[in-house]
Formats: structure tokens, C-alpha cells, sequence
């Protein structure tokens, strides 16, 4: 049964095939078998070539293959040309980034591709230019970094040390500049042995523009001081002297270097005190427990040709104080957006004014680093605290003579002694004989 179904197929097969062929004008050259399996349930499809067939179909596949690899090598040549151009190109931008990064930023790639290494190329000719930019910029900033560096020490050797004594004047000073060359300036002059001139300035802006102004002022300043020493006549009333001053300004500038000042001339010989305020803050005059202000005003230094101020003249008193300073001691705001009140600071200048002038001075300059501590500066803040010793210089010839008499009179350095705590006799005391385990709070 089985062979009759598997011949039966074949049959059936081979005629179809017969047929088909006769269709198609040449002779059956396939022979086509199918075999079915019954027990796996397969049927089996064998197919025969007969030999010229078979070389034919050979020869199409060696044709194929010979075409296949003659266009691989074509292909394998093409892509190791492209290849060989892109790397060098490739090793061509590895150098130039080697020669950039050793400091040689003048190279400049070709930038006429297109593709991806072209952009590249682009791209690093952009960033040595940026380089260059960024360096030329360094260097211009360090290069301003260093003069202002400079101005700065020069400036500080034109201000006079914190404490200054001298023809019986005391000074106390401090000082916070905003920036490295600050704009706040002053300066203490001799003009013979009664006449002490004391100045505050603070001139427009920061920087090396400031430097300039304020170095012109001590330059005028000092020479008056040398004229003085070398014996020549020289009008040094505050008047003449701001208004040569602002001669001086006005030329420099033509009315873009300017500069407020305020001028204190001591008179030892006539027990008078001079002021002057070109444009600047009026100052405070302490006296005992009180604070006034020193009411004159007039216009900025170097302005104008012509300068509008006036002069006001004083008696020095005993126990006079003053405190001269800049505008940014009340301008200036602290971390939390606050400046100090001009009235609680004038009310604190008359409680502590019955301290010394070292003490004053510290409570003082001590109140303002608490109220900004750290914090960045909009403005230079410059005070001058002054005080004349009239007073204390007859109270130390006094002192001279109770000396010489307790060395003759033991009894009586014992008695003073006795009685240095009594009130009447504490301050005559402490200028004799000065203890160490006193505080004045």
C-alpha cells in the first residue's frame, strides 16, 4: 500500500512537471521526488539537477562571488583612502590642540570643510581667539590690580599714623576704605611752632582717579609746610588756602577733579580755631557732655574758577573736642540694609566725651566696626577725633611744681595720698601721681 501511494505520487508529480515543461520549449531538466512518511507525518521533497545544469548554476555562483569581492576591494580601497584623509586631518587638530595647550594660540586651522572635522577645525580656531581675549583681559587686570596695589601703599604713606601729638593738639584717627585706592583723605600741618592745620578730604570717586586728586592735595599741602620751615612768608588762612587749592583742582580737571574739604586751623598764640568746609560735612564740637555742630558750608573744591565758601572762627575752651568725617560714616548700610543715625551718634559722642580721648576714640571707632563688620564699603568712612591740650598743659606745669614741693614735703605726697579717692582732689591727683589699678568708665 504504502509503495503504491509513494509511486503514485510520483507519478502525479513527474507529469505535472511534463506539463509545465511543454509550455516552456526545452526538455525537462529537473526531477522532482516527494516521499510521504506516514508514520512521522513528513513528506519528503527531493530535487535532482542533471550536470549541465549544475556547472551552469556553478558558474553563476563563482561570477557572483568574483563580482562580491572585486567590489569589497573596491569598496576596502575607497574607504582606506577616506580614511587616510580623515585621520591625517585628525592628527592634524591633535597637534594644533598640543601646540595650544603648550601656549601657542596663534594657530589657525582650515576651516573650508564642511563635514564634521571642518566644524571641529572651526571650533578650535574659536577657542584659541577666546584664549587670547581671556589672557589679554588677565593680564590688563592684573596689570590694574598692581597699580592700585601700588597707589594703595603710596596713598597710605600720604595719611599721618592713627595717633599724631604734637603743639599740644592730639589726634586720634581711623580709617576703612571701600576699595584699594580710597578717596577719603587727611593730613596734619605744622606752619611755625603756634599754628596746626588739620584737613579731611574726601574726593569724587575711588581708584586711581582719587589717588590723583588726593595726592595733588597733599602735594600743595606739604609744600605750604616747606615754605613755612624755610622761613618764606605764605598766607596760610584757611580761606587762602582752599581757594588756591581749588585753583589748583580746576586746572588739573577743568571741573571733573574735585574734592570736599574741611579745614581746621589751630591759632595756639591767639587761642582761636579757624574752620573752613568746601562742600563738606559739617564736623561735631564737643564740649563736656554736650554735641554741637559746626555750622559753615561752601562749595566743592575744584568745581568752579571761583569758589563760594566762608570761614568761622572759635575760642578754644578747655575740655574742647572735635570730631571731623567723612559722609559715608552715615551713608553706608550694614548687612541688614541699616545706617547709623546721625542723632543716637551725637547722643553717644556726649555720653562718652567724658572719658579720654583714648577711650572716646575706642568706644567710637569700635561702634562703627560692630555696625559693619565685615560687610563690602558703598563709601570710605575717615574720622578725626581732636583734641587741644590747653588745659592739661597748665594742669602739668602745676603738676611739675606739687612734684617738686612733695619731694621736699614727704608728709604731703602721704596726705594727697590720703585723700586721692575724695572728688575735689581725684583729678589733681591723677595728673600727679597716676595709678594704675584706676579705670575710667
Amino acid at each position: 500500500m504504502n509503495s503504491f501511494n509513494h509511486k503514485t505520487m510520483h507519478t502525479r508529480r513527474q507529469q505535472c512537471h511534463e506539463t509545465n515543461n511543454k509550455d516552456n520549449s526545452h526538455p525537462l531538466r529537473t526531477m522532482v521526488s516527494a516521499t510521504h512518511i506516514v508514520e512521522l507525518g513528513l513528506i519528503v521533497v527531493t530535487q535532482k539537477l542533471n550536470k549541465q545544469d549544475a556547472l551552469e548554476t556553478n558558474q553563476q555562483v563563482r561570477k557572483t562571488m568574483l563580482w562580491g569581492w572585486i567590489l569589497f576591494l573596491i569598496a576596502l580601497a575607497v574607504s582606506y583612502a577616506a580614511a587616510a584623509g580623515l585621520t591625517q586631518r585628525i592628527m592634524e587638530l591633535v597637534k594644533s590642540t598640543l601646540q595650544i595647550a603648550s601656549g601657542n594660540l596663534n594657530i589657525q586651522l582650515a576651516e573650508s570643510a564642511n563635514d564634521e572635522v571642518g566644524f571641529l577645525s572651526r571650533s578650535i580656531n574659536r577657542m584659541a581667539s577666546d584664549i587670547q581675549v581671556l589672557l589679554h583681559v588677565r593680564e590688563i587686570a592684573v596689570r590694574q590690580h598692581t597699580e592700585l596695589k601700588m597707589a594703595e601703599n603710596i596713598q597710605k604713606m600720604l595719611i599721618p599714623e592713627t595717633q599724631t601729638q604734637r603743639a599740644g593738639i592730639t589726634t586720634q584717627a581711623f580709617f576703612k576704605p571701600a576699595t584699594e585706592c580710597a578717596g577719603d583723605w587727611w593730613g596734619r600741618f605744622s606752619f611755625g611752632e603756634k599754628k596746626e592745620m588739620i584737613v579731611l578730604a574726601d574726593a569724587t570717586g575711588h581708584g586711581a582717579h582719587a589717588a590723583i586728586i588726593v595726592s595733588l592735595a597733599y602735594s600743595y599741602f606739604s609744600t605750604l609746610e616747606i615754605q613755612m620751615r624755610e622761613g618764606k612768608q605764605v598766607d596760610t588762612s584757611p580761606l587762602q588756602v582752599a581757594k588756591e587749592l581749588n585753583a589748583v583742582l580746576f586746572s588739573a580737571g577743568h571741573g571733573q577733579s574735585t574734592m570736599t574739604v574741611f579745614i581746621l586751623l589751630f591759632d595756639l598764640e591767639e587761642q582761636k580755631v579757624h574752620a573752613l568746609s568746601a562742600g563738606h560735612c559739617m564736623p561735631f564740637m564737643l564740649i563736656e557732655n554736650t554735641s554741637n555742630v559746626i555750622g559753615c558750608s561752601g562749595s566743592v573744591l575744584g568745581s568752579t574758577v571761583n569758589l563760594e565758601t566762608t570761614i568761622k572762627t572759635l575760642d578754644l575752651q578747655p575740655e574742647q573736642r572735635f570730631l571731623l568725617y567723612t559722609d559715608g560714616l552715615f551713608e553706608c548700610t550694614n548687612s541688614d540694609k541699616k545706617m547709623i543715625k546721625k542723632r543716637l551718634f551725637n547722643e553717644k559722642l556726649a555720653a562718652w566725651n567724658k572719658h579720654s580721648l583714648e577711650i572716646l576714640s575706642k568706644n567710637v571707632f569700635s561702634l562703627i566696626e560692630e555696625h559693619f563688620e565685615d560687610h563690602p564699603l558703598t563709601d570710605d568712612i575717615t574720622l578725626v577725633l581732636i583734641e587741644h591740650n590747653l588745659q592739661k598743659n597748665a594742669l602739668s606745669a602745676e603738676a611739675k611744681t606739687a612734684s617738686s614741693e612733695l619731694a621736699l614735703v614727704p608728709e604731703k605726697k602721704e596726705r594727697l595720698e590720703t585723700n586721692a579717692n575724695t572728688e575735689p582732689e581725684r583729678k589733681y591727683f591723677e595728673d600727679i601721681v597716676p595709678r594704675k589699678d584706676w579705670q575710667i568708665i
